[in-house]
């Protein structure tokens, strides 16, 4: 307990103000996400939540551009494959071709050699019916050298229809082979369609993710100057502890006209600060609400007339049994600060393992509820209450 006289408090509180400054203040992480951990107040929680959804999307694209893109190595693997086809396909069109040549020429000599036959024959005088009649030595004779003359010109003849069939063969090869490098250069065609398709698809991808890597990386922009906001006014000696922020759950029960009045009446107007509620002072104030957050936990108000402002509460315990005051911070306490002119009162909503204080007020702002991390604050004082009756 405290039992200080005005004097006392005065140069107490010239001397602690220093490191109640400090220990209020918050510490800069000095590593690469620095920016994030100290990203507290809602607008820069707001700017942070943005920017991880557009990269969210950034990536979402690229993910969708890269499928798109594993399409088409696919349909380039199919144009691969039709193409080699098609250049097998048109080698054999080409042998084809050779074939079909040669076996023209092999024709057209055959047809010359029975065409020159039949002159002969029909010319040579050996070669005339009568005259082998006359030549041979009997009927059986002219018989066999006429059936020699005509196994000749059937032998020929026989050459040539072969010769035929066998271009006819390779010509009806050839139009097959040409028809499948058609219906193949057709899938190609379509195949290189569909790619193209594709491709302008994976191209709005990633145009896509590039404009959401762009807003997001605005996004940041704006979140890194609310972090220097908040560094900057932490390291203001006007603020204790820095700024407070607007997160949190505020059970105060007169949180919508607080809001109001914080969103449209000047600070100070008289309506507002003087209306007492019982609970520990006037509406809106530090003390009020920190008085509720007591009836909260214990079911018993702070007499307002005696625990009086904020810088009076560590004094003693009021008369009240089951209070005791001193200087380690525990949940559900109240802690005091003696700095300025009426001091101010926050509740200590929980205790982090690092040491932190994670508290909920009222009035560092006129009339806001706010929440904060408090580092390190050895120079609070702290109101237990878990035996208040």
């Amino acid at each position: 307990m405290k039992a200080l006289n005005t004097k006392i408090k005065i140069i107490f509180a010239l001397l602690i103000i220093p490191a109640i400054i400090a220990s209020l203040v918050f510490i800069p992480n000095n590593d690469a996400h620095a920016d994030y951990q100290v990203c507290r107040s809602d607008a820069c929680k707001e700017k942070q939540a943005e920017e991880e959804k557009l990269r969210k999307q950034a990536s979402e694209a690229i993910n969708d551009a890269m499928t798109v893109e594993g399409e088409i190595a696919k349909l380039n693997a199919e144009i691969a494959a039709i193409q080699a086809n098609i250049d097998t396909s048109m080698a054999m069109v080409n042998d084809l071709k050779q074939q079909i040549k040669e076996t023209e020429e092999k024709l057209d000599t055959q047809q010359s050699g029975l065409a020159s036959l039949l002159v002969q024959m029909h010319f040579d005088e050996n070669s005339n019916p009568l005259a082998i009649l006359a030549g041979s030595s009997s009927l059986s004779d002219y018989a066999e050298k006429q059936a020699r003359n005509e196994t000749i010109k059937s032998q020929i003849a026989a050459g040539i229809e072969t010769i035929r069939e066998l271009k006819a063969d390779l010509e009806g090869q050839k139009a097959d082979i040409e028809r499948l490098v058609m219906e193949m250069e057709g899938q190609k065609t379509v195949i290189d369609q569909k790619k193209a398709e594709q491709a302008e698809i994976a191209e709005k991808y990633r145009e896509n993710a590039a404009a959401f890597t762009a807003d997001a990386e605005a996004k940041h922009r704006e979140m890194l100057k609310e972090v220097e906001w908040i560094r900057t006014q932490v390291t203001s000696s006007a603020n204790i502890g820095g700024p407070r922020f607007t997160s949190g759950y505020n059970t105060y029960n007169y949180a919508s006209e607080c809001a109001t009045y914080y969103n449209g009446m000047p600070y100070g107007d008289a309506a507002i600060w003087y209306r007492w509620t019982g609970f520990g002072g006037f509406r809106c104030q530090c003390v009020d609400y920190t008085g509720w957050k007591v009836w909260e936990y214990t079911n018993h108000r702070v007499n307002a007339s005696n625990w009086g402002n904020a810088n009076m509460w560590d004094d003693d315990n009021h008369g009240y049994s089951g209070i005791w005051i001193d200087n380690t911070p525990a949940p559900n306490t109240v802690a005091v600060s003696d700095y300025g002119g009426y001091g101010h009162v926050m509740w200590v909503e929980s205790v982090n393992p690092d040491g932190t204080l994670n508290i909920s007020e009222y009035n560092y702002y006129p009339y806001a509820f706010t929440t904060g991390v408090l580092t390190n604050p050895s120079g609070l004082s702290y109101i237990h209450l878990d035996n208040y009756h």
